[in-house]
């Protein structure tokens, strides 16, 4: 009888807990928008621009440090390389790397996508 009554226990528990109805892909649309963001970010940079980055950047201590450190570099003598967005559910990442007068630096981005528009969560220096 107990063992019973725990198989009923489990069972209502693995069905009630299979029931999550979560988002599985991002649409070719979203992942379409992620690319054309990433070259519109770089085209603007390398324009003198930064307010696109500035505002796809997330609030957070780390990226407000950014925003302030963002403006005090001249991204027109810059080569900025990109790799293509790597998906998994509602984020993305991707290399970026900034050529400064030879030498190259590595950064891992990492985007959400929120409210059906992508943005910055974090940037991860790498070495390359």
């Amino acid at each position: 009888m107990k063992k019973l009554i725990i198989l009923v226990i489990l069972i209502s528990f693995f069905t009630g807990c299979s029931n999550f109805v979560g988002r599985e892909e991002i649409t070719l649309k979203e992942k379409e928008n992620l690319v054309l963001l990433i070259e519109n970010i770089k085209y603007s940079l390398q324009q003198g621009d930064v307010t696109l980055l500035e505002k796809t950047l997330t609030p957070s201590i780390k990226n407000n440090f950014v925003k302030s450190e963002i403006q005090n570099i001249d991204f027109s003598k810059v080569n900025i390389f990109n790799s293509k967005p790597q998906f998994f559910r509602d984020t993305a990442t991707n290399m970026v790397g900034f050529n400064i007068q030879g030498t190259t630096l590595y950064y891992e981005v990492e985007y959400e996508l929120k409210d059906g528009e992508w943005k910055i969560i974090k940037f991860k220096e790498r070495r390359g």
